[in-house]
């Protein structure tokens, strides 16, 4: 396939060691309810307890904020 995509979060809330984590995923073929490519992503780095993090995709903020509860 080929397509990659950049992203990066900023963390705006809590209290994760890092405040920022940016991830490069590659496209894959599959079935998803929006068409035949999905980004499979990994989310460890931002999986602490109590923290938000504001969501850049290829460097375009998207106005997505991602809040991890407990």
């Amino acid at each position: 396939m080929g397509d990659r995509i950049a992203l990066h979060f900023e963390q705006i809330a809590g209290r994760a060691p890092a405040t920022w984590v940016e991830y490069n995923a590659a496209a894959s073929p599959r079935t998803t309810p929006w068409g035949g490519v999905a980004f499979k992503v990994g989310w460890k780095p931002i999986s602490f307890s109590d923290s938000c993090w504001r969501l850049v995709v290829d460097g375009v903020d998207t106005g997505l904020v991602v809040a991890v509860g407990h």
